[in-house]
């Protein structure tokens, strides 16, 4: 039996439960460890052993966390990872993707418990995003230091990255049509493509710097993610069948006769093809039907599928579906709720507007050489370029068609009170307005860049004056809130956090002067802190969720290391 030590992910650790016989033995398994964090040296804390403790502690309130994470954390902090000794040695650079914490000139993988507990102590630490430009002379630290423990003979590299294809079961569809209604905005195929890119690039300068080392490469097209996979859906966990072929490529090295050279190139050349074609698709279609098309063509033998379409920021814009397959459908949406839906049948468009109760009350037919068609027994007027449809006495919908753009006008008693307008069928912008015509409400469903986020909503006073700017998560729900002063300058945000504290900055001068955390329910203030006018923290007090002040850490200057005060100046 082989005994092998691992630094990576599932993608590679899930392989070794595939044996059909016992092969391989894995000694070692260094998990969600990205080489910023290897690489450095340990932080020199000087309550080291009480922070390691109370991470562990508060990793225990997460029924996802297992004790093999927990047995982990004392090895960020100390930095004794790779014991060496192993015939083999195999990683892959998936965690890259993962953010971090420099404490210092160290680093520790960032997760909200142990950011939560640095805060406690007053530790001073810089976020830091996953993807990171100056990863290169970290990966050269890394296997500089592996080769203490490893002739590089021994070391294979496994090039592995995120799918684009997701099986529900029966049949294969694209990653951008998976997860619509769960908030998994991480697995978008927008930041796939980006971190198959990145991986290619870190994988090529490990291959033309260390040519010593192994490389099992699998042609990416041939496999897919899973819904059922044993650690959840997510375009790391793969098929059986890939997992079954790294174990083949694996016993190749090992027994002497690895993959042919050239074999190789070819697979590596037509994976980064794929993913330059991915990039290119997404940035000629951004989202529209072409999309779909494009991407569905991977697929073989692929049947029609229902398909959830969100705008660039996961906002859900429009459903497509097939009833009976016989014709296509569309269903549009502002804020998950239907406002339009349009049937394609027989190369003419039908078009549907619900009414109060959300059955669809009236419909108009539009052919494909853009005439407006009559509806029979309807009392719908036919126009050039715009149809009026009464929906009931309280309010009226008036579609604008414009090529392939089109408005929704909603009234009531003729007053105008929402426009949606769509592009190529997407929601582009919605407005909302005030019985005497005054702008109430803008949602930009599009063009808002922040990542993940659904959409940014802009509330204005009676006088015209902006209210607040709320932005909202994939559900609906909202993720943070920012509320100006008349002047415009803003004086509070609020960040709203699923089953996890929520946070409230306060401002004067557009400059942050306190922020509030409050406990996971909401029900009592967790920490009040005040800042330098610098932005850094000057004093920190900690409460329990009675209300009594726990702990209080403060500083003079904003050069000085936050330290715990007096009991009696705590109380004054």
């Amino acid at each position: 039996m082989l005994n092998i030590e691992i630094k990576g992910s599932c993608v590679t650790r899930e392989s070794f439960n595939y044996q059909d016989k016992k092969t391989y033995k894995v000694n070692k398994y260094i998990f969600q460890k990205p080489l910023k964090v290897i690489s450095t040296a340990p932080a020199a804390l000087a309550d080291e052993a009480a922070i390691i403790r109370e991470i562990k502690l508060q990793l225990t309130n997460n029924e996802s966390v297992s004790d093999f994470v927990l047995k982990q954390v004392d090895d960020s902090f100390t930095k004794q990872f790779i014991i060496g000794g192993a015939d083999y040695f195999i990683f892959d650079l998936i965690d890259e993707r993962m953010p971090t914490l420099k404490i210092g000139e160290s680093y520790v993988e960032r997760r909200p418990e142990i950011q939560k507990v640095l805060e406690s102590f007053g530790v001073d630490f810089l976020n830091e995003p996953g993807n990171a430009d100056d990863l290169y002379r970290y990966i050269d630290i890394f296997i500089e230091g592996l080769q203490e423990y490893y002739p590089l003979e021994q070391v294979i590299l496994h090039k592995a990255f995120a799918q684009f294809k997701v099986s529900d079961g029966e049949q294969l569809v694209p990653l951008s049509y998976t997860f619509p209604d769960e908030g998994h905005r991480k697995y978008s195929a927008k930041r796939a493509v980006e971190t198959n890119l990145y991986l290619s690039s870190l994988y090529e300068y490990i291959e033309a710097k260390f040519p010593e080392i192994h490389i099992i490469e699998l042609k990416h097209v041939d496999y897919y993610s899973t819904h059922d996979h044993v650690y959840g859906r997510g375009y790391y966990h793969y098929n059986d069948e890939y997992y079954q072929d790294f174990l083949s490529a694996l016993d190749g090295i090992v027994s002497g006769n690895p993959a042919d050279e050239e074999k190789q190139k070819l697979i590596a050349d037509d994976n980064l093809h794929l993913f330059k074609l991915q990039q290119n698709i997404l940035d000629i279609t951004s989202g529209f039907e072409t999309d779909r098309r494009l991407l569905l063509t991977e697929i073989p033998d692929h049947k029609p599928v229902d398909a959830l379409f969100h705008d660039k920021n996961g906002l859900r814009m429009c459903k497509i579906y097939y009833p009976n397959g016989a014709k296509r459908g569309f269903m549009f949406y502002v804020r998950n709720k239907i406002i339009a839906k349009v049937i394609i049948k027989e190369g003419n468009h039908y078009i549907y507007t619900p009414d109060e109760t959300g059955k669809f009350a009236a419909a108009v037919a539009w052919s494909t050489r853009g005439y407006r068609l009559l509806r029979e027994g309807s009392n719908y007027i036919e126009k050039a370029n715009e149809v009026s449809i009464v929906i009931n006495k309280l309010q009226r919908v008036k579609i604008l068609f414009r090529k392939d753009d089109f408005s929704i006008l909603l009234y009531n008693y003729n007053a105008l009170v929402a426009r949606h307008e769509f592009q190529q069928g997407f929601l582009h912008t919605a407005r909302v307005f005030s019985a005497n015509g005054k702008l109430q409400e803008v949602l930009y469903a599009k063009g808002y860049k922040r990542a993940g986020r659904m959409a940014s909503s802009y509330k204005y006073d009676e006088e015209g004056n902006l209210e607040n700017k709320t932005d909202f998560y994939l559900d609906g729900s909202l993720y943070t809130k920012l509320e100006y002063n008349p002047d415009g300058t803003y004086f509070r945000k609020i960040f709203y956090k699923k089953d996890k504290p929520h946070r409230a900055v306060q401002f004067q001068n557009n400059k942050q002067v306190k922020r509030f955390v409050y406990y996971p329910d909401g029900s009592s203030l967790q920490q009040e802190v005040d800042f330098f006018e610098n932005g850094t923290r000057k004093k920190v007090t900690i409460f329990n969720q009675d209300g009594h002040i726990k702990r209080v850490l403060s500083r003079d200057n904003p050069n000085e290391n936050l330290s715990v005060m007096e009991l009696e100046l705590q109380q004054a």
